[in-house]
């Protein structure tokens, strides 16, 4: 089974990464470098573009999103984009073959 995992970096993502890994193959995205040695491939970038998530091409069975940003007193612009956008594009996205 094949699962992408997003907020790989974050408290939550890196937990399931490191639950599933050993029984799964994990495919990650974050915002900066995961661990390679624990899954398959991670795709670095921003959730809220949409041209980035459009590139990645994956055939997986699962989507489970931990992206988020945490910050709820920042910019609200700023918190929709990184919370809002990111889960639009998501499920927008015609490449995950889900």
């Amino acid at each position: 089974m094949k699962i992408l995992i997003t907020g790989s970096t974050g408290y939550l993502g890196n937990y399931l990464v490191d639950k599933y890994r050993d029984f799964y193959e994990i495919y990650t995205i974050s915002r900066k470098q995961d661990n390679l040695l624990k899954v398959k491939r991670n795709f670095v970038g921003d959730l809220a573009d949409n041209n980035f998530v459009n590139s990645i091409n994956l055939n997986v069975d699962y989507v489970i999103n931990c992206a988020a940003n945490t910050n709820h007193y920042e910019n609200q612009i700023k918190s929709f984009k990184d919370n809002c956008k990111s889960i639009i594009n998501l499920i927008n996205s015609k490449n995950f073959n889900i």
